[in-house]
C-alpha cells in the first residue's frame, strides 16, 4: 500500500497541531504531564507541530530546523530519554518508528527507493547520543537527501554514521540491555 493512500498519512497529514485542545487531547495530555521536554509539550498540544503521522505509539512531525529537503522526527509517545535507555522490549517500538520514518519520507519523495537509499546512506534514520542530545526524549531523525546542506549539520548528522549518531538498525538488529 502506498503511504499516501494509507490511513497513516490521512486527514491530519501536513496539518499543524493547534494549541487549542479538545476533550480527547486533554485526557491524552495528562499522560504526558511528567514529560517536561519540548516533545512532551508537543504531545500535550502545548506547542504546534506539522504532523505527518500519529498513532497510539508514536508521533511523526517535521523538524523545525530541517537540515535537508526532508527532515522529520519520529518520537514514541511513551517517554524514553534517549537511545541508551532502550531495552530488548523496545525493539518492536524502534522497528515501528523505522516503518513510520520510511513512510514519512515518501510523503515528499513518493518514488524514492527507501532500501536502496538506506544502503547508500542517502537516507539517514538515526538517533543521537551524548553529547549531541538536543532533547532528552528519544527521537528518530529521518533525513533525505544526505549529506546535509550546511557543514555543521554534516558534523551533527554525518552521512557515514558515527559514535554520536547511530543508525536505527543498531537497535533493531543487535541486542539491547
Amino acid at each position: 500500500m502506498s503511504p499516501l493512500s494509507s490511513p497513516w498519512f490521512g486527514p491530519r497529514a501536513n496539518h499543524s497541531r493547534s494549541s487549542t485542545a479538545t476533550d480527547s487531547d486533554l485526557s491524552a495530555s495528562s499522560s504526558h504531564a511528567s514529560n517536561k521536554t519540548v516533545f512532551g509539550a508537543i504531545l500535550r498540544n502545548e506547542l504546534p507541530a506539522t504532523i505527518l503521522y500519529e498513532d497510539e505509539r508514536v508521533l511523526c512531525f517535521r523538524d523545525i530546523r530541517p537540515v535537508s529537503k526532508h527532515h522529520s522526527l519520529v518520537i514514541p509517545k511513551r517517554h524514553i530519554a534517549h537511545s541508551g535507555a532502550l531495552t530488548r522490549d523496545d525493539r518492536d517500538l524502534v522497528q515501528h518508528m523505522e516503518n513510520v520514518a520510511c513512510n514519512a519520507v515518501k510523503v515528499d519523495f513518493p518514488n524514492l527507493n527507501v532500501e536502496e537509499c538506506r544502503q547508500t546512506n542517502e537516507l539517514s534514520l538515526g538517533f543521537h547520543r551524548w553529547p549531541c542530545l538536543s532533547v532528552h526524549h528519544l527521537h528518530l531523525h529521518t533525513i533525505y537527501p544526505m549529506p546535509c546542506q550546511h557543514w555543521w549539520y554534516r558534523v551533527i548528522h554525518p552521512r557515514e554514521y558515527s559514535w554520536w549518531y547511530r543508525p536505527s538498525t543498531d537497535f533493531t538488529e543487535t541486542k539491547t540491555k
